[in-house]
């Protein structure tokens, strides 16, 4: 079973030097943890679209707001949103730290259900 709070203190780990919030959902957009500033609805199911559309491995979509990393995590999506000073190199990177750190115990997650 998936604890909440642990979950939510491994997301709160990757909001720093300019990440202001980490986001994991399932591919039914449903929010499964999320740690930093609050994120919408549309924009979840809109980065689900943009995935379920492509075999992406990860994206880093660039908007006058800031920077959003997208990767795959087992079967669902992890998001970091990070503001327009971040460095694109250090969002990928810790991307695809935590999306690394994860896919462990969300693939046993998978296997339970």
């Amino acid at each position: 079973m998936l604890k909440q709070k642990a979950l939510i203190q491994v997301l709160e780990q990757a909001n720093t030097n300019e990440v202001t919030s980490a986001i994991l959902f399932n591919k039914e957009g449903l929010l499964l943890g999320q740690s930093g500033e609050e994120v919408s609805p549309t924009w979840i199911s809109s980065i689900w679209a943009c995935f379920d559309r492509r075999d992406l491995n990860e994206s880093i979509i660039v908007m006058d707001e800031g920077i959003i990393g997208i990767a795959p995590v087992a079967n669902m999506l992890l998001a970091l949103k990070a503001s327009k000073k971040a460095e694109i190199g250090m969002v990928r990177a810790k991307l695809r730290a935590m999306a690394k750190y994860l896919e462990g115990p969300i693939s046993m997650i998978e296997r339970d259900v």
